[in-house]
This record gives C-alpha cells, sequence and structure tokens, in this order.
C-alpha cells in the first residue's frame, strides 16, 4: 500500500544532455549505506536554497530515523558508476477527498558535478512510474521553497505546470524574486495560450523591473 511504498527495485537510465559521458543513472530506494549522502546532501540544500546553517548531528538523527521507518518518509538514489549524485525524499499525506495517498516530492540534492546531466528527471520519472504501479496512490506532488526559482524552473521543464505555477506564485511574493517568477507566470500562461494572463503578467515582471527584457518581449507577442 502507498504507506508502505513499493519494495527497492532499479531504474537504468541513460543521462540524456550536452554534458553525458555516456554512464547510465541508476535510481533506487535509499538503505542504511546513504547516511552520510542523506545528511551532507540536506546539508548542502539548506545552504544553497535558504542560506540556512543545519545542525548535521541533528539531521543524522532525521535521516536515520526515516530510514528505520518509511512511515515517516522514503529516499530515493541515484547512482553513477556506482557513486551515488543525487537524492530525493518522499513524505505522505492522506487525503480523505480521493480515499488516497499523495506522495510529496522533497529534500531534493543533486552534487554539483552532476548537475544538468539528467538526475533530477531520472528521480522524477522513477518516482512516477512506482506511483503509477500503487492503485492507494491519487497524485504526486512537489515541496519546493518559494524563493528557489531555479528548481521552480526544474520543474516546469518536466511538465509539472500545475505545480510550477503554485511554486511561482509563491516566488512572486518576495521582492528579489518577483520580476524573474512574473516572466515565468507569463510564458506558462503563454504555453497554455491564456492570452490575457500572460499579458497580465509579463506587466507585473515590468512593474518589477522595467528593464526585463524577457517581460517586453512577452508583452510583445
Amino acid at each position: 500500500c502507498a504507506a508502505t511504498p513499493p519494495p527497492s527495485e532499479t531504474y537504468m537510465r541513460p543521462t540524456a544532455s550536452p554534458l553525458d559521458d555516456g554512464a547510465p543513472l541508476r535510481v533506487r530506494w535509499a538503505n542504511p549505506k546513504d547516511v552520510d549522502f542523506l545528511v551532507d546532501g540536506n546539508v548542502a540544500m539548506a545552504a544553497e536554497t535558504e542560506d540556512k546553517p543545519l545542525d548535521a548531528a541533528l539531521v543524522r538523527r532525521g535521516v536515520i530515523a526515516a530510514l528505520q521507518d518509511p512511515a515517516k518518509g522514503r529516499y530515493l538514489m541515484a547512482e553513477e558508476a556506482d557513486a551515488v549524485v543525487g537524492q530525493l525524499m518522499l513524505t505522505l499525506e492522506w487525503s480523505d477527498w480521493r480515499n488516497g495517498w499523495f506522495w510529496w516530492i522533497q529534500s531534493v540534492y543533486v552534487a554539483p558535478h552532476a548537475r544538468r546531466r539528467g538526475v533530477y528527471r531520472a528521480l522524477d520519472r522513477f518516482v512516477r512510474r512506482a506511483a503509477e504501479a500503487d492503485a492507494e496512490v491519487c497524485g504526486v506532488r512537489l515541496y519546493v521553497e518559494r524563493d528557489n526559482v531555479s528548481a521552480q524552473q526544474t520543474y516546469r521543464a518536466l511538465g509539472m505546470q500545475a505545480d510550477a505555477r503554485d511554486a511561482f506564485g509563491w516566488a512572486a511574493r518576495s521582492v528579489a524574486f518577483r520580476a524573474a517568477a512574473y516572466v515565468q507566470l507569463a510564458e506558462i500562461m503563454v504555453a497554455s495560450e491564456d492570452w490575457d494572463e500572460a499579458g497580465r503578467y509579463a506587466r507585473l515582471a515590468i512593474e518589477s523591473d522595467r528593464y526585463s527584457v524577457p517581460a517586453w518581449q512577452l508583452l510583445a507577442v
């Protein structure tokens, strides 16, 4: 059932990128040997995305607790040439409206040297294949910090338009990211052929940054 995600399995996917060196990616469920990478990944992710220092000892206890109790969360690991290069955590939310479980994607981290090489795409595809195989899973959602525009763009590129739209909406509340977020929202509306909303978001982007070339280009369209 969804409260106990599917047993460990592997998914082989060649990376598809100009940076590809031909090595395949292997995605698997985490095991106790992954604790060090998960702790380091969580600490690095918090520093990169939120400029927040984490207590590594506390994080280690949290990771171990999740590994020992899948109800708290379940980790996926991505490997390249037998070396771990990425991680993703799934947490569960019961929906009484749908009589099923939502899987929430969070705690995503990819080692810097392995970025833009399809690592997150492979993790995401594994999650969706596992969710589709479980009749009790009613959907997959993602959690992303409102200021993490880079992650929001990645999710949008994977076709997660609804989640990306919500995430960019949160990002727009932050002055530092407002113009960029409105541009992304405008582009989503263009892709949906909602021209009125596309124009509205483009104008909002220009109000936030009158030198935003992408916003002016979208408004012209």
